[in-house]
């Protein structure tokens, strides 16, 4: 399993085709069987808290936050990598 998000289209939907080498994640080569879809943050908060928890330790990291936003929200992410530490 890895924790790396994709827009849906068409980045997460050309992964599950396998076009990339098979099945394994682009940027850490880890093997996986399906993709996850982010739900919707005001619709279902909880399973929106699941899905960014990769680790699943029941809190979100900087990193988990950061990744997530990158993929969802089109911002500028070289400076949300900068900021976001002195927003944490």
């Amino acid at each position: 399993m890895c924790g790396h998000f994709f827009h849906s289209e068409p980045c997460a939907s050309s992964l599950l085709g396998g076009h990339h080498g098979g099945r394994t994640c682009p940027i850490c080569r880890a093997e996986y069987d399906g993709l996850l879809e982010i739900p919707d943050f005001q619709r279902d908060p909880a399973g929106w808290f699941r899905a960014v928890d990769v680790d699943g330790d029941g809190k979100l990291s900087q990193v988990e936050v950061r990744e997530v936003l990158k993929a969802l929200l089109p911002v500028d992410w070289r400076r949300l990598e900068d900021e976001l530490p002195a927003l944490w």
